[in-house]
């Protein structure tokens, strides 16, 4: 059999398009799987004879184990290379999915935090890949194509997780998440080769793990870029752990219902994704756009605590879209914000970093939001709150604007 071209033969506008579409994809499945619990929480809480308000620990044991991957996650890129380590991510997630069918609660956290081992892996080893075959001009929109991944991989969960859990049980579902990771596994296996031209087996996987946390707070727009990342995932995490659980205990839809909804909120961060990149590279101010959003997050937040019964499906429906365009939809321009800003080969290791941060503000946050519910005993109430936590990113980006601003000012070109 004949070799494939390499990846120097091709076309560097076919050398984006395969890079994106693969890391894409195995977004895609990654983000499914971690999904997939808090789209069909009512009909595993009822199997198990738990609370459904438990998915939130069961979220907040995936970014505990994010975090700690996060801090290893540079040198692995860099030591294994970007493709090969994207097929461990997977496999990883084939792993952590079919613990979480287990019905037992030791095995699902088992499973949980196996999954977040993937979470803490892909990130990174895709912004690696971005960054280096990525043009500068269309950083934030390519950076938001990939990233579609994470809403793409909700949509789907909230599309198929209900109906699988309905008609063949709700373990089934976690096995088809299994099987997808694997299949996306071994499709990359002809392409992680030309990719991983840049890996250093020489690297060390025992260097020091907080070396990228050190950097991104001696850099001051790295600094407040952390603390909008923090901010904004607390709103988004909470809103995509609970939003199904909450239609269906306090809003009366059924649990179809409630994942069609969860469906459109992530078809919306989906949209806003591609939007705000294109906002951002037509800006040429990724940060401004990342305080636009925040406002628009805030916006939403409030209206979520202003749902009464007297509103249509139809209005709900449009609502949790916005909040979706907002909550769901920064992460994009986050990342080609950071990449554009990270030193010269710290891409994967400040992804790393952003990823360990995000985790904490989860850690704190998730379980936070499930401890209100217990004293307030209403989502609507909580959802609005979150518009406090979207003030910090709103703040954070503005100082980093004005960072930005005098560092530009101070050094002239």
């Amino acid at each position: 059999m004949r070799p494939g071209p390499s990846m120097d033969a091709i076309p560097l506008r076919n050398r984006i398009v395969t890079v994106v579409s693969a890391t894409l994809g195995a977004q895609v499945v990654v983000s499914s799987a971690s999904a997939l619990l808090p789209t069909i929480a009512p009909k595993v809480a009822a199997s198990l004879q738990v609370s459904p308000a438990l998915v939130g620990y069961y979220v907040t044991l995936i970014y505990a184990s994010a975090m700690v991957t996060s801090l290893f996650s540079g040198n692995l890129v860099r030591r294994w290379g970007a493709g090969r380590a994207a097929q461990v991510a997977l496999a990883v997630v084939a792993v952590g999915s079919l613990l979480s069918a287990i019905p037992s609660l030791p095995a699902m956290a088992l499973g949980a935090l196996v999954l977040g081992s993937s979470y803490g892996l892909i990130t990174p080893a895709s912004s690696h890949l971005l960054a280096r075959f990525g043009s500068a001009g269309s950083i934030n929109f390519i950076f938001s194509v990939k990233q579609t991944g994470v809403p793409v991989g909700g949509m789907v969960a909230g599309a198929s997780a209900p109906a699988i859990a309905l008609a063949l049980g709700w373990q089934t579902a976690f096995g088809v998440a299994a099987a997808a990771a694997l299949v996306a596994m071994v499709l990359l296996e002809p392409l992680h080769r030309s990719w991983d031209t840049d890996r250093n087996p020489g690297i060390g996987l025992l260097q020091n793990p907080f070396s990228a946390l050190v950097l991104a707070h001696g850099i001051p727009v790295l600094r407040w870029l952390m603390i909008i990342t923090t901010a904004y995932v607390v709103v988004q995490v909470c809103l995509t752990t609970f939003v199904v659980t909450a239609l269906v205990t306090e809003g009366g839809f059924s649990l179809l219902e409630a994942g069609a909804v969860f469906s459109v909120m992530q078809l919306g961060g989906g949209v806003g994704r591609l939007a705000w990149g294109w906002v951002a590279d037509s800006l040429g101010n990724g940060i401004a756009v990342l305080g636009i959003i925040g406002v628009l997050m805030a916006a939403a937040g409030l209206g979520t605590a202003s749902i009464t019964p007297d509103w249509s499906k139809p209005a709900i429906y449009g609502l949790f879209a916005v909040y979706g365009a907002t909550a769901i939809g920064w992460n994009g321009v986050f990342h080609a914000v950071l990449a554009r800003h990270s030193p010269a080969g710290q891409v994967s290791a400040l992804s790393g970093a952003s990823l360990f941060y995000s985790s904490v503000g989860i850690l704190l946050g998730v379980p936070a939001f499930t401890a209100l519910h217990h004293v307030l005993g209403n989502y609507g109430r909580l959802f609005g709150l979150m518009a406090l936590v979207a003030c910090a990113g709103i703040a954070a980006s503005w100082l980093a604007c004005k960072n930005l601003a005098v560092a530009a000012h101070s050094n002239p070109p």
